[in-house]
């Protein structure tokens, strides 16, 4: 739309042009696109069950093992014994 001026989003992690709109005040913005977005939560879960995983640990070290799980088991990973 000639004459008309557009607001231009970006992702503020990326750079990626997410597109253009026509607001009350013109210019640039920015926020986060759908791939960064993503990412930011998977490390976000990531992050949170890591700490949920210290935060039971520390606990199982002050009170004495609750049972004998190894690390590996707490993680959810298959332990395969050893021949």
């Amino acid at each position: 739309m000639e004459g008309e001026e557009t607001m231009v989003t970006i992702c503020a992690w990326c750079g990626h042009d997410m597109g253009e709109k026509n607001p009350e005040q013109p210019g640039i913005t920015h926020g986060i696109c759908e791939p960064c977005k993503r990412a930011a939560m998977r490390n976000f879960y990531l992050r949170r069950r890591q700490q949920e995983i210290l935060e039971s640990l520390s606990t199982e070290r002050e009170s004495g093992p609750t049972s004998l799980r190894s690390p590996v088991s707490v993680l959810g990973v298959a332990h395969e014994a050893s021949s």
